[in-house]
C-alpha cells in the first residue's frame, strides 16, 4: 500500500470520529415496518464505507439498519437522507447513488431518524486508471 493510500485513510479515520461524535445520539425511536409493528434501530452502516472513483464515475451505497439482534431492518417506511459535504467533489442522489464531479475528497452521510453513517469519496484526477472500490465497513453511529 503506498504512502499516499495510507495518508488518505488516516485521514478517513480522523474524518470518521468527527462524524461520529457530529452524529451521536443515544435514542433510537421506532420506526414502522411494512405491517409488522415498530422496530428499534440500533445501528446503521453504509456500504461501502470507503470508495475512490475517477471523474465521471458512479457507485451504488447502500445504508443498512439493524436492531439489536442485528436483524437487518428492510421495508421500513422511514426515509434514508443521502448528502455530500461537498457537492461540487460528488454528488449523491435520494437513492444512494454517488457521481465524481471533481477531483477532491467528500463524506456522503446517510441520516435515518437519529442514526447516521457515512462513506469517505476520494475523486482522482485525470489520468488515473480505474481503483478498486473498498468494501470495508464504515463505522455506525
Amino acid at each position: 500500500m503506498s504512502k499516499r493510500i495510507q495518508q488518505l485513510m488516516a485521514l478517513f479515520a480522523f474524518t470518521a470520529v468527527a462524524l461520529a461524535a457530529a452524529c451521536a445520539n443515544d435514542a433510537t425511536g421506532p420506526l414502522t415496518r411494512g405491517g409488522s409493528g415498530p422496530a428499534e434501530i440500533a445501528q446503521m452502516t453504509v456500504e461501502p464505507g470507503h470508495v475512490i472513483l475517477n471523474l465521471g464515475a458512479a457507485v451504488q451505497l447502500q445504508a443498512e439498519l439493524t436492531d439489536r439482534d442485528g436483524t437487518p431492518l428492510g421495508g421500513l417506511r422511514e426515509p434514508i437522507q443521502w448528502s455530500s459535504s461537498k457537492p461540487d467533489v460528488a454528488a449523491v442522489s435520494a437513492s444512494g447513488v454517488v457521481v465524481a464531479l471533481a477531483p477532491g475528497k467528500t463524506v456522503i452521510t446517510a441520516d435515518c431518524g437519529n442514526h447516521c453513517a457515512y462513506a469517505n469519496v476520494t475523486v482522482l484526477p485525470p489520468g488515473h486508471i480505474d481503483p478498486p472500490v473498498d468494501t470495508a465497513r464504515a463505522p455506525a453511529r
